[in-house]
């Protein structure tokens, strides 16, 4: 009763275990789903924020541009044409007589409309080119006034010239902003000179003070400034420059709504621009992106800020997104915890499963509960009285549901059925046991008259198959031998008729000696064909011995090349070899597998000149090849020949099966090859082939 009770609580505990494991792999699966769909909410999300950024850069850029654009066409036409600026005559000289600036006091000159023009020196004094600059650095406010107003942000608009002053918007007094000769040296300037950007291009400073030698009205915090070289054809005048201040881009930095995580817009010099979520942002230094980020990720990202993939990446237990913007040198950063990331939904995922473990586990109660008391413990009682009806015992089926009875009194009327019949079974067993004996010894006699027939039919498929063998054999020797017969007949009549001719007569003689060589020639065939059916059936190897397989290769290669170029002159074959150093010495017998590259050497040389006989531009080649494979030494002999069909490389190793041309071969090489590799070496000897294209052997012998 426990028994069946324990393997029921079992199952119902590997029940319950299976669905928890089902549950936990759904949500799972359901939280790898929300994580990618968070991955690429959040990659839309930066994106979308660089955006913001590269458009700010690249406004500014566009205005820096059109301040370039419009003091080099203000030159231009100056030098074409003197032009007489409106406000140039509004430029003083200051009291001491060292500096100039524009004067305020003017009621031509209105303050928000222009910048303040400083310079060094003496209006009187400077040349006219100096003078001609000055007015299209005064030309260039209608422009500086739109760049401020059309681009939040901008604290400075300003023409920066070498000639030694400096037109600023918006327009501030004197006392409080002046040109001074350091400003040639700021990076604002110093990066627009010719040797530093031979190619006028427009660049971006790194992050500086604003107003760090002028008065407090000058002073507007850190900024970057974008600027362009100024040019007079190809004479270097100045730079206009814009300020941008970088509380406009922490602005647009913290309008980047994210719930977690810590974001910074960084410059190639590694300075942040702005940052949000590091630590306090309104702390008034600059700070470098290494003084930022996490110290165990710190390598592994500043290989990922040098190389932006943009996208997010996993470093350790961070996750990284780097963003290059085009109009500016800046990258848009992003880091964030994965746990910071992740808490919520795992969180979620977590009250999920516990919440339907709960539901699970009550209803797999009510259902135990109710399955042990209305089958599994009337079925233990069945299977209990079972026992007893097969033991014989009284039967017993108190204390069991009504509907169970039934099966009960089924199971005592089946028992008691079964034994009456048992009785009957056994004589029954009896009685077919003897027929059954009887039937065996009738079999035992079947079978030895079927091993007697099966012996004979296994003789008669021998004495067929060497019937077929003698006929080949046959077939191939009668016809040199008619050859020989035939011939010889012709000689005795040429003799006969020669009795009655003078000793002058030597046209007979002739034609007696050409067909006594033909009797010589056919004789020949016949005794190869005889050796050659001799060495197929010879059952005695060669000795084996360890030998170089390579030496044995290039000397069989040379004995065949040097034979068959002496029977066809004018044949030449290029041979390939790739022979493995690394081949170890392997036990063979030397005789036989020479005879064996012999004959591959032969019937490739002989393929391959057939092809030369149709094909004129062709070019005989031979490939050799030899390594070790999975203890074999592995030997491949290619050719270039016409290759072979599928149909007969079925056959190729059939004895007396040839595709040589009448009188040319005897069909044993292969034949006697194969039995030599497979049967006397115990490797394998294999052909793969393509008609038209080539031809290759591939044998295998074992090294050990």
């Amino acid at each position: 009763m426990n028994h069946y009770r324990a393997n029921y609580n079992r199952v119902i505990f590997l029940t319950c275990f299976a669905i928890m494991m089902i549950v936990v792999g759904i949500e799972t699966l359901k939280f790898l789903s929300d994580k990618q769909r968070v991955f690429e909410d959040l990659r839309t999300r930066l994106k979308e924020h660089a955006m913001s950024f590269e458009m700010k850069a690249q406004t500014i850029r566009d205005y820096t541009q059109g301040l370039k654009t419009g003091a080099e066409n203000k030159i231009y036409y100056q030098n074409k044409k003197q032009d007489h600026s409106y406000h140039f005559r509004d430029v003083i000289e200051n009291p001491g007589g060292k500096t100039y600036s524009l004067d305020i006091k003017s009621p031509l000159v209105q303050k928000d409309k222009v910048g303040n023009l400083t310079g060094l020196g003496k209006v009187s004094t400077l040349s006219e080119k100096i003078k001609q600059e000055i007015k299209m650095a005064l030309s260039l406010n209608t422009i500086f006034e739109l760049a401020l107003k059309n681009n939040p942000g901008v604290v400075w608009v300003y023409y920066t010239s070498k000639s030694g002053f400096q037109n600023i918007f918006p327009w501030l007094p004197s006392v409080d902003i002046s040109y001074y000769e350091q400003m040639r040296q700021r990076s604002f300037f110093v990066k627009g000179l010719p040797q530093n950007n031979r190619l006028r291009k427009n660049y971006w400073t790194e992050i500086y003070r604003d107003g760090n030698v002028g008065g407090p009205l000058y002073d507007k915090g850190f900024v970057v400034s974008n600027c362009a070289p100024v040019y007079d054809e190809n004479e270097f005048l100045g730079v206009v420059s814009i300020d941008l201040s970088l509380r406009e881009l922490e602005r647009l930095l913290n309008s980047l709504k994210l719930p977690v995580g810590s974001s910074a817009l960084v410059n190639d010099d590694d300075q942040i621009l702005a940052m949000h979520g590091f630590f306090n942002e309104e702390e008034k230094t600059i700070h470098q992106i290494q003084d930022v980020v996490p110290s165990n990720i710190l390598n592994d990202f500043m290989k990922e800020f040098k190389n932006p993939q943009a996208k997010i990446i996993s470093l350790g237990n961070y996750y990284v997104y780097v963003h290059q913007l085009r109009a500016a040198p800046w990258r848009l950063v992003y880091v964030v915890s994965a746990w910071d990331l992740f808490n919520a939904d795992l969180l979620h995922a977590f009250e999920d499963v516990i919440i339907i473990s709960i539901i699970l586990i009550l209803v797999i109660g009510i259902g135990y509960f109710v399955v042990m008391r209305d089958f599994i413990s009337p079925a233990q009682k069945l299977l209990i009285h079972i026992e007893r009806e097969n033991k014989g015992l009284p039967p017993s089926h108190r204390d069991v549901p009504e509907r169970w009875k039934s099966w009960f009194e089924i199971v005592s009327r089946i028992f008691e059925e079964n034994r009456v019949l048992l009785t009957d079974l056994e004589n029954r067993v009896k009685l077919r046991t003897t027929q059954l004996q009887e039937k065996n010894q009738e079999l035992e006699k079947a079978l030895e008259d079927l091993k007697k027939a099966q012996n004979q039919i296994i003789v008669q498929e021998k004495l067929a198959s060497l019937g077929s063998l003698t006929a080949g054999i046959a077939h191939e020797i009668k016809n040199p031998l008619n050859f020989i017969i035939n011939f010889t007949d012709l000689s005795l009549d040429y003799l006969n008729e020669l009795k009655n001719l003078s000793p002058q007569e030597r046209e007979i003689i002739t034609l007696i000696l050409a067909n006594i060589e033909k009797v010589k020639e056919h004789a020949h065939r016949a005794d190869s064909i005889v050796k050659g059916m001799l060495l197929h059936a010879s059952s005695n190897p060669g000795r084996f011995e360890k030998a170089d397989l390579n030496a044995a290769l290039e000397e069989a290669l040379e004995l065949a090349l040097g034979g068959f170029q002496t029977d066809l002159l004018g044949f030449h074959v290029t041979v390939e070899k790739h022979l493995s150093p690394d081949l170890p010495l392997i036990k063979f017998s030397i005789g036989d597998v020479s005879r064996v590259f012999l004959n591959m050497f032969n019937n490739a040389c002989y393929a391959m000149a057939e092809k030369l006989k149709s094909q004129s531009n062709y070019e005989p080649k031979l490939i050799l090849e030899t390594k070790g494979v999975d203890g074999f030494a592995e030997i491949i002999i290619e050719d270039n020949g016409p290759g072979m069909s599928q149909s007969v490389i079925k056959k190729i190793f059939t004895p007396f099966f040839t595709t040589k041309n009448p009188g040319k071969g005897t069909g044993l090489g292969l034949s006697l090859s194969y039995d030599i590799i497979v049967q006397q070496h115990l490797g394998s000897l294999t052909v793969k082939s393509k008609v038209g294209t080539n031809t290759k052997f591939i044998i295998r012998i074992p090294v050990s």
